[in-house]
């Protein structure tokens, strides 16, 4: 499998993969503007982000969008035909799941690849004007578009286990060509959303090129040496820290020097352990 695609196809076949995932599909039956299942989904985003609470039990999730129960389950049950864990693969589906299945688990899940869609939307639109199919190019503009709306919706975006929206993870699956790969690209995609949130404020560039090895290894099939990726987030971490603290209050920084000298030892003790 080569990274940057076959060189005799084009962005129209790449974008017509792209348009029928699983998700492409249920979502055009079932969160399309104007359906109820979408208001109901709607009212639990707006929740989420506005208390920063995450609705999984049952009871949390009935007052969160005023929903009786015979319909909550009907509609957004594990086995129900209509949910989005049930019309994706359940590797996939497993992904949204960091713990025992909770119901609001699913109703999370769908949150998500409603609050991604019009990120997804731009990124369609921008892929379908370029030239000639790159699937390397492809895969970097899904990293940062997945950055720019973990960003946006940062409360939203660390629910679950800060798994990523399913929509993300069959769409870079398409780009690798690749089914077996669902557990990296799960893991990988995981990793951007937590560094997107990040409080020290990445850019969605910073993100991408803190994850840029891993992302290569997986469209050119190779194992992944996370050294690179991991050294390029604390670089840029630290030089962000750095213009920070120009402008910085001392107080603040008294405050910072606390909260971080813990753990900037035990980094170095990490790895002072690994080297001796």
């Amino acid at each position: 499998m080569e990274g940057s695609g076959d060189p005799g196809m084009t962005t129209a076949c790449l974008t017509h993969e792209l348009a029928s995932t699983s998700t492409a599909n249920w979502y055009t039956k079932q969160l399309a503007p104007g359906r109820t299942r979408a208001l109901h989904i709607r009212a639990l985003a707006v929740h989420i982000a506005t208390t920063g609470l995450v609705p999984l039990h049952r009871d949390e999730v009935l007052a969160s969008v005023s929903l009786p129960q015979s319909t909550l389950y009907h509609q957004f049950g594990p086995s129900a035909d209509t949910s989005l864990l049930h019309a994706c693969r359940d590797d996939i589906g497993r992904s949204q799941q960091p713990g025992p299945f909770q119901i609001g688990m699913g109703l999370v899940a769908e949150a998500k690849v409603w609050s991604y869609w019009p990120f997804r939307q731009g990124w369609l639109f921008e892929l379908s004007r370029t030239n000639h199919h790159d699937r390397r190019l492809a895969a970097e503009t899904l990293v940062r578009v997945t950055a720019s709306w973990a960003q946006g919706h940062p409360a939203l975006a660390t629910a679950l286990g800060a798994a990523p929206p399913i929509a993300v993870i069959e769409d870079l699956l398409v780009i690798c060509a690749d089914d077996s790969l669902v557990p990296r690209i799960t893991s990988l995609l995981g990793e951007v959303v937590r560094r997107a949130v990040d409080p020290l404020g990445l850019s969605a560039l910073a993100v991408l090129n803190g994850v840029r090895g891993e992302l290569f290894a997986l469209l050119d099939g190779e194992a992944i040496d996370s050294t690179p990726s991991v050294a390029a987030l604390i670089n840029e971490s630290l030089a962000h820290l750095a213009c920070r603290l120009g402008d910085m209050p001392e107080d603040e920084r008294d405050r910072l020097q606390h909260q971080l000298s813990p753990q900037l030892r035990l980094l170095l003790d990490l790895l002072g352990a690994r080297v001796r």
